[in-house]
């Protein structure tokens, strides 16, 4: 009886288990995912100015990057 009684736990409850910490996952990464945008929302309607400068600084950066990666395929 006992052996029958761990069978049925684990034929059902691992699969429950399992269905419950994915239910439990996605909750927090659709919060974290959700909270993120709240942030980057806030702060471009706060702080436009700061974030112009944060774009222009980072558009800035990947065409210096561009730059570098084709002189070294020039150079190779």
């Amino acid at each position: 009886m006992l052996w029958l009684l761990l069978i049925v736990l684990l034929v059902f409850g691992f699969p429950m288990m399992l269905l419950l910490a994915a239910l439990s996952v996605s909750l927090w990464l659709v919060g974290a995912v959700l909270g993120l945008v709240w942030a980057v929302l806030t702060f471009l309607l706060h702080d436009a100015a700061v974030a112009l400068l944060v774009v222009a600084a980072l558009y800035l950066g990947y065409r210096m990057g561009q730059k570098r990666q084709a002189e070294q395929r020039r150079l190779s």
